[in-house]
């Protein structure tokens, strides 16, 4: 048994034969059976056969333990990946609010620097409105990079704009002279 379940296949057979061979020459010296033959033979097979299925239960288990390993890499691997495809999505969207808030407060310091010689109330309410947009846009900055910064934690965002703040976004947005019109069904 222990041959059988310690040594690789060919050193295995070879102690087979090593174990059959003394008990051949024991049966055959003696004036035994046939029964005693076949007892004899079948106790040191069935010994060693049992020795090899509990090898090969090893084997196999040490496989799937090692696949099992292999699999959780690979769990792990695709876990980090889709956490860095989230962060580009993230970052892009971060590039995004930052080009559309720079925007518009270019396009609001031409207007106030061509108000400024004709109506100071216009020119000071589109300051104001680049003040505003340049707070919503570190607003905005501070809570995206939350989420890049703090990857693992949950973050602690405030909740984005909903349905009942509809009509502070609009005012909001006109107050950039921009023309928003609101339909309601």
């Amino acid at each position: 048994y222990s041959v059988a379940a310690n040594l690789p296949r060919r050193r295995a057979y070879f102690g087979l034969a090593v174990c059959l061979v003394p008990v051949l020459a024991i049966d055959a010296t003696g004036s035994t059976a046939l029964s005693s033959w076949i007892f004899s033979i079948g106790a040191v097979t069935l010994s060693w056969t049992v020795g090899r299925l509990i090898r090969a239960r090893r084997l196999m288990a040490a496989e799937l333990e090692e696949t099992t390993d292999q699999i959780a890499a690979e769990r792990g691997a695709l876990e980090r990946l889709a956490v860095a495809e989230q962060r580009t999505k993230i970052a892009q969207e971060l590039q995004t609010v930052v080009a559309e808030s720079v925007s518009s407060m270019i396009v609001q310091a031409e207007a106030a620097k061509r108000l400024l010689n004709e109506n100071l109330s216009k020119a000071d309410a589109a300051m104001a409105n680049i003040e505003d947009t340049g707070r919503a846009a570190l607003s905005d900055m501070r809570r995206i990079l939350g989420v890049l910064r703090h990857a693992d934690a949950e973050p602690d965002l405030a909740p984005i704009p909903g349905i009942g703040q509809v009509a502070e976004l609009i005012e909001e947005i006109r107050r950039s002279d921009r023309r928003v019109e609101l339909q309601v069904e």
